[in-house]
């Protein structure tokens, strides 16, 4: 069984089914602006909070922009490629896998080389093992310095004197980049997505922002970043100090932009029941044993508005505590599964109150937004509720006489099936 929450599939664009958010709008007005620019290039910021979708909108728009075949598209992900020294040749790499006439290929490949050689280059460091937090005694250092001055200096003025008469010429290195870069995106304006920018190492995405400016700023190259802005600016301002991080920011960023907001009620509860059957279907397509906690779980998530964000981390936690069996629980023991479930995302207290019978089963009615008279999606509800508040003696009664909504185990057992969940779940984060 899989643990994680099935991802939204984006690689048909935005489809009637996977565009929950209804998005694709938004994309059209992006690559309107983007067509329709008379710039030369442009840096558009995509700003928005973790979690509020800009992963998913962007690799939608990816595909849409492949399908469409107006412009053409590269997709980096700013935080896998962070463990690389340097910027250029990751956004280098990711362009020349798009080019597909070989002769283009050659005389990009050549032109990055030689613009590589310029920016890779790095003053000469000199290591003198000696100099170690005070292992070395100062009598042992005697007679050395000279030697160490002239091995520092020497390589550092090498240094400076090369950049001093090659600035022309690496001024001309980069300038023919530019221009073989523009000559591979004439016929078709290049999107160059950038995501997760503000998760990358600081001083990587700081790099790759000065990459951009300096070197890819170029006639038809165009770059859309990702990033939570109030985030980004406190890593500007841990790395440069008192600095105006939104200042510095607007260097590098023509046009700032964010998703579009359902704000509404209706809006939101839309959203929310689009989002959840998606994620049902996707997950019993592979597991048709998790039918009774999945229409459990939606109807709670649905009667008490969840946000998306918790939404998905009730569904990995129905997900966690079903890989405990090998062959799924029985479906009584998965409608208690989802009620702590729920509840533990809630409000965590209200478990212990369970086990200690601190709260009533009609507070923890109004707790789960459960009404008395049963509505058809919250019978398995009241099932388990009435089940796990009768006493051992109320329970055999109840067999007894049939008059009571409670779950009915075969071998006369009472199944507390919510206070089995809790013990399931109590240790899970």
């Amino acid at each position: 069984m899989r643990l994680t929450v099935p991802e939204i599939d984006c690689s048909e664009g935005f489809t009637p089914e996977n565009d929950i958010f209804n998005r694709k709008q938004f994309s059209i007005q992006l690559e309107n602006i983007i067509e329709n620019s008379d710039d030369d290039n442009l840096v558009i910021a995509l700003n928005d909070k973790w979690g509020n979708g800009k992963t998913t909108f962007l690799k939608m728009w990816e595909a849409e922009i492949a399908k469409s075949n107006n412009l053409s598209v590269v997709y980096f992900d700013a935080f896998q490629n962070d463990f690389q020294t340097d910027p250029f040749i990751a956004i280098a790499s990711h362009i020349y896998a798009k080019i597909d006439d070989e002769d283009a290929k050659k005389k990009y490949l050549a032109a990055t080389k030689k613009v590589a050689s310029v920016l890779l280059k790095t003053t000469l460091k000199v290591g003198v093992s000696a100099l170690t937090l005070g292992v070395v005694k100062g009598s042992d250092l005697e007679g050395v310095g000279s030697e160490i001055s002239s091995a520092i200096n020497d390589p550092l003025e090498s240094y400076i004197e090369e950049k001093i008469t090659q600035l022309d010429k690496e001024n001309n290195t980069l300038e023919h980049f530019r221009c073989t870069l523009s000559e591979i995106a004439a016929e078709k304006k290049l999107v160059f997505i950038i995501d997760e920018l503000d998760r990358a190492r600081p001083n990587y995405s700081l790099e790759l922002l000065e990459r951009i400016k300096h070197v890819f700023n170029t006639k038809n190259i165009f770059f859309v970043l990702s990033t939570d802005k109030e985030q980004f600016m406190k890593v500007i301002q841990k790395t440069y100090g008192s600095i105006d991080a939104n200042m510095y920011l607007n260097k590098f960023v023509h046009l700032w932009m964010s998703l579009p907001k359902n704000d509404s009620p209706e809006r939101k509860s839309y959203v929310l029941s689009k989002y959840i059957n998606y994620i049902n279907k996707r997950i019993l397509s592979r597991d048709l044993n998790l039918q009774s906690s999945l229409d459990v779980l939606s109807y709670l998530l649905r009667v008490n508005k969840f946000s998306l964000r918790d939404a998905e981390r009730c569904y990995s936690l129905l997900l966690l505590c079903n890989a405990n069996v090998a062959n799924g629980f029985k479906w009584e023991y998965q409608v208690g599964i989802a009620i702590a479930v729920f509840l533990k995302l809630k409000d965590e207290t209200i478990l212990t109150k369970i086990k200690e019978r601190l709260i009533t089963k009609e507070q923890l009615m109004e707790e789960l937004g459960v009404t008395q008279l049963p509505e058809e999606e919250s019978y398995h509800i009241l099932l388990a509720l009435n089940t796990e508040y009768l006493t051992r003696e109320g329970y055999a009664k109840a067999l007894r006489d049939g008059d009571q909504m409670i779950f009915r185990d075969g071998f006369g057992q009472q199944p507390l099936t919510i206070t089995h969940a809790i013990e399931l779940i109590y240790n899970f984060q």
